[in-house]
């Protein structure tokens, strides 16, 4: 276990602390180098949910859900971690812009950083004009966006 993150899951080791000596301090016993282990204990991984409605107007209103599990994670939550509460919106649209969405953010809502016993998760609200050129005959054409 590693507390210097502060915000590590359980046995969740970061990437440049794997595979490498550590002190290990037992209550009974002699202090003792060892190796840490080389893989994470559990499965990278990343899920996008984005529910919403496309209007006639092409618009889009829509709440997206990111959840990361792994290294992702703890990467998320050591930036959300160190972000200034006045920043996190910016954060979040970054997020939304590498989506390829675009658009407006509302309302969002990240988890908190220090909560390791949970899925690591941000959400928010997202409209976007012109998301959807409905003029475009036989096919829909997604303006904008690399889903």
């Amino acid at each position: 276990m590693d507390t210097t993150t502060e915000v590590a899951p359980f046995r969740l080791l970061a990437y440049q602390l794997r595979k490498k000596q550590a002190l290990v301090v037992q209550h009974d016993g002699v202090p003792h180098l060892e190796e840490t282990p080389p893989n994470p204990t559990m499965s990278d991984s990343e899920r996008t949910e984005i529910e919403g409605k496309v209007a006639e107007s092409g618009r889009l209103e829509g709440r997206v859900a990111l959840t990361t599990v792994g290294d992702g994670e703890l990467t998320m939550r050591m930036i959300v971690r160190r972000l200034p509460a006045a920043d996190l919106k910016k954060f979040v649209e970054g997020l939304n812009q590498k989506l390829g969405l675009g658009g407006e953010i509302g309302e969002f809502k990240v988890t908190e950083p220090t909560a390791t016993h949970e899925a690591f998760v941000i959400s928010y609200d997202v409209t976007k004009s012109n998301f959807i050129d409905w003029s475009k005959k036989g096919r829909i054409a997604v303006a904008a966006c690399d889903i």
